[in-house]
């Protein structure tokens, strides 16, 4: 009797579903599509969930996900870092509306 491959769907392509997607597909290495069927569905017009960039007077903004949580392993994090992300030489919103001359970063568990 032939038997059938697991069918695996993740549901939303935003970070979580798509490095879920990576995950297996990379773990299995080349016998991933031997040992199961992998799809993501994502209900939206595009993918990356929260992560929304969008341009505003020449500058890129970010619409979506403003917050890196988790510092161990977050590729979010290391991309931050890669581009330099955590300086700035312009002064940051803050929500009350008051510009502070320069930017913070506070970990999770509260270290500046």
């Amino acid at each position: 009797m032939l038997r059938q491959k697991p069918k695996i769907v993740i549901i939303g392509a935003g970070i979580a579903g798509l490095t879920a997607a990576k995950t297996l597909y990379t773990t299995t290495q080349k016998n991933s599509n031997e040992l199961f069927d992998l799809c993501v569905v994502e209900g939206g017009n595009r993918i990356g969930g929260r992560i929304l960039t969008s341009e505003f007077n020449g500058d890129q903004i970010e619409l979506g996900a403003t917050w890196i949580h988790g510092i161990e392993g977050n590729p979010i994090h290391k991309i931050a870092q890669e581009f330099n992300s955590f300086q700035s030489e312009k002064p940051w919103e803050c929500k009350e509306g008051k510009l502070i001359d320069k930017s913070v970063t506070i970990t999770e568990d509260g270290y500046q």
